[in-house]
């Protein structure tokens, strides 16, 4: 009778590793309409003449506008693909999403740039307030890399909104981060 229980222990025991292991990493959060995992991706754009950017007053909940800056040597493509990931905790965090995207190429010629209006809204919803970054893969002379660009989203989404606090005014002047890699940009 003692192997039986000692083995029911262990066995209690395995389980309950387990399921702490799968779910090592994942967060539901109430205040996330989605899960997210924390990324294991490597992302860094390994050529910083390349710049994505959002145009800071179409920020919004449920999308924004972007433009890619090929200020580099040579052509660089890319698809419609990209992903979104929150910042939480000083780590990034994939969002688990469904996803369905088109299999369009798109180039940017040396000293060009690309526009394209973004409506997550079908893959992500409604964006709750937070830091995110939206990331695309890029390839330049056979060399794959990411693009990337950092976003709030607000509780108070509305830029048009005229603030008449002194911090009001200070962030008007200052406004919150749109940035892309290490530097701060807006269009």
């Amino acid at each position: 009778v003692p192997v039986k229980i000692k083995n029911i222990i262990i066995a209690g025991l395995i389980t309950g590793f387990l399921v702490c292991v799968a779910g090592w990493g994942i967060k539901e959060a109430s205040q996330y309409p989605w899960k997210i995992t924390e990324s294991e991706r490597d992302i860094r754009n390994a050529d910083d003449r390349i710049v994505l950017q959002a145009e800071k007053a179409s920020v919004t909940a449920e999308g924004m506008r972007i433009s890619i800056q090929n200020n580099s040597d040579a052509e660089i493509t890319f698809g419609t693909e990209y992903f979104i990931q929150l910042r939480e905790d000083g780590s990034w965090y994939d969002i688990d999403a469904d996803t369905d995207w088109t299999m369009e190429l798109m180039a940017a010629e040396p000293g060009r740039v690309y526009e394209e209006e973004l409506d997550w809204s079908s893959y992500y919803g409604e964006l709750p307030p937070g830091t995110y970054r939206i990331v695309k893969e890029y390839e330049k002379a056979g060399m794959e890399s990411f693009m990337f660009c950092e976003f709030d989203v607000s509780e108070a989404e509305n830029p048009d909104m005229e603030s008449t606090d002194a911090e009001g005014a200070a962030a008007e002047q200052n406004p919150p981060g749109i940035r892309t890699g290490s530097e701060a940009s807006f269009l």
